[in-house]
């Protein structure tokens, strides 16, 4: 690196540009007291993160007779300034699952008892029906499709609730020619 001039070989190609402007800034002395941080890339490709300390070196007159520079490598305090980055957004994602679990709770408690009241009474009305003399087919078809309907509400209410809750998940079998008959008559027009 003796006697390099700008572009450095450590400048990522893709940064050369500001590297450049940066270079310029502090030869003009805009270098801030604080420092500023760089990420530079090794010869063999990796990068490696800095903070960098630059400041004139004055004579007794005041005049400009080079630089000093202090270079530190803040790899490892980014690298977990990252991984604490990470972990913070893992656990805000854990917590909103964790709010909209006990939100789906609340909602399945609260939705089971007017499910259980709908399908109570359009099974008791189904039966006064069917009772009847006159019974309309397109009356006890309708029950009949409320009953179902409130019924899988149900379930899902219930599949709800056990989603949420800390139990093993319940796996069975499942007839997947009675699943599409399903959808389709639940999407017929």
């Amino acid at each position: 690196l003796v006697g390099a001039k700008p572009p450095l070989p450590f400048w990522p190609p893709d940064a050369i540009d500001a590297m450049m402007a940066r270079n310029l800034d502090t030869l003009a002395g805009a270098a801030p007291a604080s420092g500023f941080e760089s990420r530079w890339q090794h010869r063999d490709g990796h990068f490696i993160d800095v903070m960098i300390f630059e400041s004139p070196l004055r004579d007794l007159q005041g005049q400009p007779m080079g630089w000093m520079g202090s270079i530190v490598d803040v790899s490892d305090r980014k690298r977990l300034e990252e991984k604490n980055r990470r972990y913070t957004a893992l656990m805000a994602q854990h917590a909103r699952l964790n709010d909209l679990g006990l939100l789906a709770s609340e909602l399945a408690h609260e939705l089971n008892q007017p499910l259980a009241t709908v399908t109570a009474y359009s099974s008791g009305l189904s039966m006064a029906i069917r009772k009847m003399e006159q019974a309309s087919p397109d009356i006890l078809a309708a029950l009949d499709a409320l009953q179902q309907n409130a019924r899988k509400a149900g379930d899902i209410v219930h599949w709800i609730r056990r989603q949420t809750s800390r139990t093993p998940a319940e796996r069975q079998q499942l007839n997947m020619a009675a699943l599409v008959a399903e959808v389709v008559l639940m999407h017929r027009p």
